[in-house]
């Protein structure tokens, strides 16, 4: 498994590049960080034995889920969900992906899934079980999309080798799974994750939108151009 880290502004050194903490990125410069975004960091990985050349088409549904579920002004949470689909449905765009509609009736699959999430506090995870932290699926209407078998019971599966992460108040996660593939346990395996710490507030700024451009950025694999 790469993975793949960009810090702006200033450059840092992340032992083992496992740990996400703000705490923690801030300690890694003795001067300490004199704006905000100098504590952004991006970290895109893949699953090395997958094979990108051939994936096109996928599915998004049109909401970003917050984890926990958190009460914001719908107002706001709209705003910002529809600011980041489009922002990373363009970048996908740009990549030569075809987003599919929603499908209910499984005419069209897509190769891939894509989701969106927002973890609303922090979150330690030890790999190889993400299901004890990150069932959260069962909130998207996954029948929708002509996948009713997704859902209560289902998790995302991160490879083991992937190590032990720590997800801090802030950190947007875009997954890309492949739902054709699931193991006896109910595990949905990802086989793309970015991650983007740094969000402190919704608000719609040019930092949150550049950071979702530099995951896919530091991710050419993914091009079917």
């Amino acid at each position: 498994m790469r993975n793949s880290i960009k810090k702006r502004y200033r450059s840092i050194y992340l032992l083992g590049i496992t740990m996400m903490s703000m705490a923690l990125l801030a300690s890694c410069d003795d001067e300490g960080a004199e704006y905000v975004d100098e504590l952004d960091t991006i970290v895109t990985r893949y699953d090395e034995s997958f094979d990108f050349e051939g994936v096109q088409t996928y599915v998004m549904p049109d909401t970003v889920v917050y984890v926990p579920e958190v009460s914001i002004k719908s107002e706001s949470r709209e705003e910002f969900d529809e600011a980041v689909l489009k922002q990373v449905a363009e970048n996908f765009e740009k990549m030569g992906y075809i987003r599919l509609e929603e499908n209910a009736d499984g005419s069209e699959d897509p190769d891939v899934i894509v989701t969106i999430s927002l973890m609303e506090r922090d979150i330690y995870a030890v790999y190889p079980y993400p299901g004890d932290w990150y069932d959260y699926w069962d909130w998207y209407d996954w029948g929708y999309w002509g996948f009713p078998w997704i859902g209560p019971g289902y998790s995302p599966y991160y490879p083991p080798y992937w190590g032990v992460y720590s997800y801090s108040t802030g950190t947007l996660v875009v997954d890309m799974i492949q739902p054709v593939q699931i193991d006896e346990e109910n595990h949905v395996p990802v086989i793309w994750n970015g991650l983007f710490n740094g969000i402190a507030s919704y608000g719609l700024d040019e930092r949150m939108l550049e950071g979702i451009d530099q995951m896919f950025e530091q991710s050419p694999y993914l091009s079917q151009q």
